[in-house]
C-alpha cells in the first residue's frame, strides 16, 4: 500500500509457501487452511496485516494486487467485503475480465478518504479517521475470488494497527 498522493511506500504484503493465495481444480493437495468443495478446492485462510496507524491519516491510498494464472480464466471478478466486528461496512466489486495463461498481472486502486459534506463543514477536508486502537484486530477484508459466477477462492485478511 502506498500513499496515493506521494507514493511513499507505506506497507507491503510478503507471500511465504504457507500463506500464498492459489486454489488448484481437481486437485487431491489441499493447502493449509484449504478445503474442497464440489470437486474443486476452495481456499480459506485468514491471513494477518499489520498496518501504520498513520495509514488512516492519508487523503488517498493505492493498493495494488499483484497475481500470477498457471491457467485461463475467462472473467476474473473479486468481491471484497469489509467488515467490522463481523459486521459489513463497504461492499466493493471488481472486475478483471480475460486473463492470460501464465501471466502475471498487477491491479492498482486508489481508495479516497471520506470527506465532510458541505452541510457538516465548509471545509473539504477528509472527516476524522476511527482510532486505530478501535479498528485494530475488528477489521477484517473478505477476498472472493471468481471467475464468472464460479468460486474459485476466498480469503480474509485481518487488520491490526501499529
Amino acid at each position: 500500500m502506498k500513499d496515493g498522493e506521494t507514493r511513499e511506500l507505506l506497507w507491503e504484503y510478503k507471500s511465504t509457501k504457507e500463506n500464498e493465495w492459489q486454489w488448484k481444480v481437481d486437485n487431491n493437495e489441499v493447502p493449509v487452511g484449504g478445503e474442497i468443495k464440489d470437486g474443486k478446492e476452495k481456499s480459506v485462510l485468514e491471513l494477518e496485516a499489520r498496518l501504520p496507524a498513520n495509514i488512516l491519516q492519508r487523503n488517498v491510498v493505492s493498493r495494488e494486487i499483484n497475481f500470477s494464472s498457471k491457467n485461463e480464466i475467462k472473467n476474473l471478478r473479486l468481491i471484497q467485503c469489509v467488515k467490522l466486528n463481523d459486521a459489513i461496512i463497504e461492499e466493493w466489486n471488481f472486475r478483471f475480465g480475460f486473463v492470460v495463461p501464465g501471466s502475471t498481472n498487477a491491479w492498482e486502486q486508489q481508495i479516497q478518504s471520506a470527506t465532510k459534506t458541505k452541510t457538516e463543514s465548509d471545509d473539504p477536508s477528509p472527516s476524522p479517521p476511527m482510532d486505530a486502537k478501535f479498528l485494530s484486530g475488528n477489521v477484517t477484508i473478505d477476498t472472493y475470488f471468481y471467475d464468472g459466477d464460479d468460486l474459485m477462492a476466498t480469503k480474509c485478511m485481518r487488520i491490526y494497527y501499529d
